[in-house]
């Protein structure tokens, strides 16, 4: 919706009965009761992650002593205001009246919270912290539950009424933030952007090993369910809580390792998905991929033959000690920085097999310029293994990355510190195939 749509909205003071209302209200005061008690830890217990950065406990405590003595609660009333619900609760301090003005997000979060005089409400809800586009686009910020706490995450939302189709973006392997980020690009959040302009709304989030790196990598059980496969189910769920999306119409989306465990994923869900996107998704193994990708960058940058021949002594040295394993058995130590029980567990997994079991519509799509996941080693074995199945669908970009951005001549890491943008052929492809699911 336009700016220009918002006086009207401004002054649509409802009463909302449905139970996510009450459930709200319910958490709202609940907080405000803690508040007004001084028991700061209690009163934020249930903001969202981004709401909890700014609110710490010092930070309530010093708006409780500004406020000063709290005398009485008053009525609360709902608040509309761009197709969301606010509630404002009437409070009296020794300082005077003011006005709480909370808001949850559809996990039932407090994802917006301010003081200030009722007369001045409207115009401290108008600057909240959601970014819109030009474009008619929203970015509204959230969190995702994690087994090691709330993940920053995001919701990209179409110009529009909804309810939309939508899409969850799996980033890759590593410390991945949610928008990608590789270099100067952010190929996540461009999809995002792109394809809210053609009418599907999105979902992505900073990965667990970003947000607690420490205890991700002390943890000697650490498996790629963890790292992926949990998280990802998780936002699947909260997606299908949405009331902005149609739970008839969501998707999954995997970039590079997100890729090679959408099918896992898929298969785990238990939200009715409609179809599963894989981009640059490995067909080899992770260390196969690994040592094309190291015997790659070596020649590049003329490494000379002895360093680059230990670099794939080390890579099959991992091989071996994997495929050795006893099953039951414990395994120790690490390997390039993550533990070795993660490789284990990818060491396990079959994601060719797991993708040809899969009924659900597939939308696979390779950069020919990939040298992350080499598209002439991985890509034939998708088209053997999928190529005669119906619900498959395969697309090969010539001239593009592992990043589904341009490529250079000579494809190498430097084509990500220069700032790209993914073709519209990409997201056109995309749209048309969501499309013809939908």
């Amino acid at each position: 919706m336009k700016n220009k749509g918002l006086a009207f909205l401004f002054g649509c003071l409802l009463s909302i009965s449905f139970t996510a209302a009450g459930s709200c209200q319910q958490t709202i005061n609940q907080s405000l009761t803690a508040f007004a008690n001084g028991d700061f830890q209690n009163a934020r217990q249930h903001f969202t992650w981004v709401l909890g950065k700014k609110y710490t406990t010092d930070a309530l405590s010093q708006v409780h002593r500004q406020l000063g003595r709290f005398k009485a609660k008053g009525h609360s009333r709902w608040l509309v205001i761009n197709q969301q619900h606010y509630l404002l609760t009437s409070m009296l301090f020794s300082s005077g009246p003011k006005t709480a003005i909370g808001r949850c997000d559809p996990s039932g979060a407090i994802s917006y919270f301010e003081w200030g005089p009722w007369s001045d409400a409207r115009s401290r809800i108008a600057k909240a912290k959601v970014q819109k586009l030009s474009s008619g686009v929203s970015l509204v910020p959230d969190i995702l539950r994690s087994r090691w706490g709330p993940l920053p995450a995001v919701w990209t939302f179409p110009q529009g009424n909804g309810p939309f189709a939508a899409v969850l973006l799996v980033a890759g392997a590593g410390a991945q933030d949610m928008d990608g980020r590789e270099g100067a690009n952010q190929p996540l959040k461009q999809l995002a952007i792109a394809l809210a302009k053609k009418g599907i709304a999105s979902f992505r989030y900073d990965k667990a090993i970003r947000a607690y790196p420490t205890p991700a990598i002390l943890d000697k059980q650490l498996t790629v369910d963890d790292d992926e496969t949990d998280d990802a189910l998780s936002a699947l769920s909260l997606m299908a809580k949405n009331r902005q999306l149609n739970p008839q119409r969501i998707f999954l989306l995997g970039h590079s390792l997100g890729a090679m465990l959408a099918p896992r994923i898929a298969k785990r869900s238990q939200v009715d998905l409609k179809g599963v996107i894989m981009m640059a998704a490995p067909s080899l193994t992770l260390l196969d991929n690994a040592k094309l990708q190291t015997a790659y960058l070596d020649k590049l940058n003329a490494l000379n033959a002895v360093a680059a021949k230990q670099h794939q002594i080390e890579l099959e040295q991992e091989q071996q000690l994997l495929a050795n394993h006893k099953p039951g058995t414990a395994i120790d130590g690490d390997f390039i920085g993550m533990p070795q029980s993660w490789f284990l567990s990818l060491h396990q997994y079959a994601q060719v097999k797991v993708a040809q079991s899969l009924t659900l519509p597939l939308l696979l799509l390779q950069g020919a310029q990939d040298f992350q996941v080499p598209a002439a080693q991985n890509w034939p074995i998708w088209q053997a293994a999928l190529n005669d199945k119906t619900n498959a669908t395969l697309i090969e970009y010539p001239a593009l990355s592992h990043l589904f951005m341009p490529a250079g001549k000579a494809p190498s890491p430097k084509d990500y510190q220069k700032a790209a943008v993914i073709p519209a052929k990409v997201t056109d492809d995309m749209n048309a195939w969501i499309k013809a699911h939908s």
